[in-house]
């Protein structure tokens, strides 16, 4: 895209906005450059402008509205769910840097309606640069709108089906967490917002959240969709249930509630343009298929009927004039506790919000550590490199006691390190050695690592004593769900976190692991290539020394702007090196 800035009669401001050429979907915005140019490069500029129009294509055909539902009778909901599920004709990668994924699919399908270099975050109903993907600290993360821990977990055409897939906040996606969909049904225990982060007119209790007005039509279509989409009749798929009664206790937790309260927003607000928009793009660019409840809304109520909330859990509340939250005149007023009370605010920054309190654990996040070595053969060993600052009197914890999703077991042990005056910086590799780990100290139980597979999470707690995980690592295989009794977890295994889903390493077992792969990049980089199985060596038979070899961590703004790329096509190569030559010869 060439944007000319007409200036004084012998120089111009151009903007040149540079795009990544992408061998199967669309072409992604990476970069852009101004610089003046005389009106002489005109000619050259209108070339430019055309190359890079050619390097835009649609990936698939038949997705405009009439041609996709020609020969399907859209009244059967049967009929209407093959097509949805035979047109899903390309699942993309959750994280690839040498390709499309879903990063790059949710800054196309989101893009912030007034700047095109932003996306927009579902929950805090904010726009921030689509550069920062990836980053805990003003940046944004992947919200599965259907939670993976409610039957979608991390394989499978439903991990990375971009009908449910939104930008987030950090911090918002993780206070959301599995929550069902729902204006409070506790009111004693009902925070606005629903966290500190959050748009004003969200709220939250301990088992369900209200999005913002402005999202809520859109995540009862996209849950909607995934119940109609997956079930379970392919492998590595759940049949996906939608039901005012979830049943919490069944064994493969792929409900999702509420039903009612879902019907209730997808009447109360319907598609708008942009989210038409977004579900042509998405067939069209990115995964092939449609969805229905935003072509033709009419056909929820035709399959699902009228909300009833009828249910043993209780009435799902009835939404205020516009769809608001109950017993409340505004989507933005508080919600009433019993009584005229007024629930719990939770401030940014407040020890209620998200953001952990300065003290032991100030500036950490999923990811700002990462594990890259551990031993199971004697000595035990685990090392770690810092992919941002620690500041001194920080306090690392490493354990292999279960996490069972809202404590960690007792039945293991766990050590701490206190990070000493000087810090430590970026890129700093360290360790933990049982045979020289001098540094560290025992705070109870016994760490000792199974050389028939274990798992190891690092993390700190805030003053308030409040848990912040950092990174985990299995070298036992699949993480266990968090729903389980602590004993199932016996000395092996553990659960997810559900904040270090983009971040936790999970291998299958070998006594021993090193990393062995890039050690120069972004954090956000850092953390995919480090999480990626394929950059891991094992060995049953060869112990690993402690890491010791620094790793360079690039500030983002000292980089490309945006996701790395690769091109594996001639002519899109070709096609760059002649842009470049005539961006030279346009500065001349």
């Amino acid at each position: 895209l060439i944007i000319i800035n007409p200036g004084s009669p012998s120089s111009h401001k151009t903007t040149l906005v540079l795009w990544e050429c992408s061998t199967s979907g669309p072409s992604t915005m990476i970069k852009h450059i101004s610089y003046q140019t005389k009106p002489r490069s005109f000619p050259v500029i209108a070339a430019l402008s055309l190359l890079l129009g050619q390097a835009f294509g649609q990936s698939f055909s038949d997705c405009d509205v009439e041609s996709y539902y020609s020969s399907t009778d859209i009244s059967s909901k049967s009929e209407l769910a093959s097509l949805v599920k035979s047109t899903h004709r390309r699942s993309l990668p959750y994280t690839n840097s040498n390709s499309d994924d879903v990063w790059k699919a949710l800054m196309d399908l989101d893009v912030a309606e007034t700047d095109s270099t932003k996306v927009h975050l579902i929950y805090a109903d904010i726009d921030v640069p689509a550069s920062l993907f990836g980053e805990p600290d003003g940046g944004w993360n992947r919200e599965h709108v259907w939670p993976k821990s409610r039957g979608v977990e991390t394989n499978g055409d439903d991990f990375t089906d971009i009908h449910h897939l939104k930008p987030s906040d950090w911090n918002v996606n993780s206070a959301r967490g599995n929550k069902y969909f729902s204006a409070c049904r506790d009111s004693s225990e009902c925070v606005v917002p629903a966290t500190g982060d959050a748009a004003g007119d969200t709220a939250a209790d301990d088992d369900v959240w209200l999005p913002p007005v402005s999202a809520r039509g859109i995540a009862a279509r996209a849950i909607l969709y995934m119940e109609l989409r997956y079930d379970g009749t392919r492998s590595n798929e759940l049949d996906l249930t939608l039901t005012d009664c979830p049943d919490d206790d069944a064994d493969d937790r792929s409900e999702m509630a509420y039903l009612s309260q879902i019907l209730e927003w997808h009447e109360a607000y319907p598609p708008t343009s942009a989210e038409v928009l977004r579900n042509d793009k998405a067939c069209e660019r990115w995964q092939g298929n449609r969805n229905p409840f935003v072509d033709h809304p009419e056909l929820v109520k035709q399959f699902y009927g009228e909300p009833t909330g009828d249910c043993s859990a209780g009435p799902v509340p009835t939404s205020a004039p516009g769809g608001g939250a109950p017993t409340t005149s505004a989507p933005n007023a508080p919600i009433s506790a019993p009584g005229g009370g007024t629930p719990t605010t939770s401030a940014p920054n407040s020890p209620g919000a998200d953001t952990p309190t300065s003290g032991s654990c100030e500036g950490m996040f999923p990811g700002a550590v990462m594990i890259i070595g551990v031993n199971s053969d004697n000595p035990d060993v685990v090392s770690m490199v810092s992919l941002t600052r620690l500041v001194a009197g920080t306090k690392l914890y490493i354990t292999d006691n279960a996490w069972t999703g809202a404590s960690f077991r007792s039945n293991e042990g766990t050590m701490m390190m206190t990070v000493q005056d000087d810090g430590i910086a970026a890129g700093e590799v360290f360790s933990f050695d049982q045979d020289s780990s001098s540094s560290w100290q025992d705070v109870g139980g016994s760490f000792a690592l199974s050389a028939s597979g274990d798992t190891v999470l690092l993390y700190c707690e805030t003053e308030d004593f409040e848990i912040v995980h950092i990174s985990a690592l299995s070298f036992s295989g699949d993480w266990m769900r968090s729903d389980l009794s602590e004993s199932a977890y016996g000395s092996d295994g553990s659960a997810l976190p559900g904040v270090l889903s983009d971040v936790a390493v999970t291998l299958s077992h070998a006594d021993n692991y090193r990393y062995e792969g890039t050690t120069s990049g972004t954090p956000s980089e850092l953390q995919q290539a480090i999480a990626a199985p394929s950059n891991w060596e094992g060995s049953n038979d060869e112990s690993f020394a402690a890491q010791s070899e620094s790793f360079t961590v690039v500030d983002r703004d000292g980089g490309v702007n945006g996701p790395s790329f690769a091109y594996s096509r001639a002519d899109c190569t070709s096609r760059i090196l002649f842009l470049a030559l005539l961006l030279a010869l346009s500065l001349r």
